[in-house]
């Protein structure tokens, strides 16, 4: 059962079994003419992945040049996954920022210079850091100020962090040779669109592509 079909009348009105059996077929109607749609609506989205996925396949031969490579992983997964995108690799027991693309160009410059400023610590045990020590993915959803106040170093770093405008983040790791190198993460700004499971398993899979790229290079 999807749902419930309800009629009012102004009147007091005694429905007789021909109207039963009208009201029950045209459910039926109805039923049938969602179900149609949510199929065609499960297609378009199935298509849609693999499209992505086609194109992620394809920027990702392009170059041997990984930096080069996954500036346009994170360029390519802004507007469709997120608002904006970074992709940090773990080098010599640090983490360090490689790409980053963001849906408002005003915003990618100052988005470069919070990750230049604030580099994630290796060893916090959050965000970027837990996900690359654990292999696991991350997915925070209804980003609230009291979770930037608890994130922030610093008042300067407090008010980055609102200037950006997060309302939910996804991480996911990259594998290369068995391991994890980095991790990608994506960031929404509107609380109207969060992630669905969807956008998890497309995240994953193009954090995959992206790993099995670096691994190549």
């Amino acid at each position: 059962v999807n749902g419930v079909l309800t009629l009012s009348f102004p009147n007091e009105r005694r429905l007789n079994a021909a109207d039963l059996t009208y009201l029950a077929a045209l459910a039926d109607v109805c039923a049938q003419a969602l179900a149609r749609a949510q199929a065609l609506e499960s297609v378009t989205r199935v298509s849609n992945r693999f499209a992505f996925l086609a194109e992620a396949s394809r920027q990702l031969a392009v170059s041997l040049n990984y930096e080069e490579t996954l500036q346009a992983v994170a360029e390519l997964a802004v507007p469709q996954l997120a608002d904006w995108c970074g992709i940090d690799l773990l080098e010599r027991d640090e983490i360090r920022a490689v790409a980053l693309a963001h849906v408002d160009p005003r915003k990618s410059a100052f988005a470069r210079n919070y990750r230049a400023m604030y580099p994630e610590p290796p060893d916090s045990g959050a965000g970027v850091s837990r996900v690359i020590t654990s292999g696991e993915s991350l997915l925070v959803s209804g980003i609230t100020d009291d979770m930037l106040v608890a994130r922030a170093r610093d008042e300067r770093e407090l008010a980055m962090l609102r200037e950006l405008g997060m309302s939910a983040v996804l991480i996911v790791p990259l594998r290369a040779g068995g391991r994890v190198v980095g991790a990608l993460s994506m960031i929404r700004s509107n609380p109207a669109r969060p992630f669905t499971a969807g956008d998890v398993t497309l995240a994953k899979d193009l954090g995959g592509q992206a790993g099995t790229s670096l691994e190549t290079a």
